[in-house]
């Protein structure tokens, strides 16, 4: 989510009005006016009064909706520090009393948000606000954040944020631990390794003539071994941009199939890297005469 709001004070609501039209936005909300506010019933309990669009609601929690017509929806800290349910008399200093209408109590995208106190109201699109709120498609956010000054170029001192949503982030988790490569790294790693064996067998009397011209063993093993690192970078890239291709054919967020690339390929090429590693202790001996015709 994207929290826009201005250094310079309130702001014209058409503004937000607009940014909601842009492209990865997928809903949007406002607040109109956010202030702290002590209930007369409990008057040592401090907590945050906003006045906002029925749309911001929806931002904060999709699945919100009102359970009577009460006027305040309460984050469940609020509800849960006064007592109060669905139907209880609120009594804010310096408010009218009014009904519980909702209680807010799985805003994962906003959990700050758990000690405010929400009055719903709907007003023109000149009416001025504190803060306008987008909800934007995970892979969209970037693109979102570029665009917004050029959109919202009229409100002076503007100021971005997001929020993370902890909903999408349990969502990347549970997809990044089921995934079906899970230990896709263990074949990778064995392939990889096989593979630069065979091209090491493949040339060994390239190895046994720099060994009877005079190259330490050790040389010629660091030698085979820079040769696994260069197939294992090139494997390595190729591996985090198929990745990145597959999340942009399969509508996955990028962030996540990045990251399993990322991890998966480390873990093949660290695994490659160990077995390479164990293998160069088993060459350079033997008949040197056999080698040099690329017999056994």
């Amino acid at each position: 989510m994207v929290v826009i709001d201005s250094s310079s004070g309130k702001f014209n609501s058409s503004s937000c009005v607009a940014a909601g039209r842009a492209s990865g936005v997928l809903a949007s909300g406002v607040v109109y006016s956010l202030r702290a506010t002590r209930s007369t019933q409990v008057p040592s309990a401090l907590f945050q009064l906003a006045t906002v669009s029925p749309g911001l609601l929806s931002v904060i929690d999709p699945n919100f909706h009102f359970e009577s017509e009460g006027i305040y929806v309460l984050g469940d800290q609020v509800a849960d520090s006064l007592g109060y349910g669905i139907g209880s008399r609120v009594s804010l200093v310096g408010e009218p009393v009014g009904e519980v209408g909702g209680i807010e109590r799985n805003a994962a995208r906003a959990e700050s948000q758990s000690r405010w106190i929400f009055r719903a109201e709907t007003h023109s699109a000149t009416q001025t606000i504190e803060q306008c709120w987008l909800e934007a498609d995970v892979d969209s956010v970037n693109a979102v954040l570029k665009a917004l000054p050029a959109v919202m170029h009229e409100i002076p001192d503007l100021r971005l944020r997001t929020l993370s949503s902890r909903d999408v982030f349990i969502a990347a988790k549970t997809a990044f631990e089921s995934r079906a490569s899970k230990y896709a790294w263990v074949v990778g790693g064995l392939l990889m390794a096989a593979v630069t064996a065979m091209g090491w067998i493949g040339r060994r009397s390239e190895y046994a003539l720099y060994t009877i011209t005079g190259f330490p063993g050790d040389d010629v093993r660091l030698l085979m071994y820079g040769e696994y690192w260069i197939m294992a970078g090139i494997a390595f890239i190729w591996g985090v941009a198929g990745a990145w291709f597959i999340a942009t054919l399969g509508g996955i967020p990028s962030f996540v199939s990045v990251a399993a690339g990322l991890v998966s390929a480390l873990m093949v090429v660290a695994l490659g890297a160990i077995i390479c590693a164990m293998s160069t202790l088993f060459f350079g001996g033997g008949d040197v005469a056999r080698a040099l015709k690329n017999r056994d």
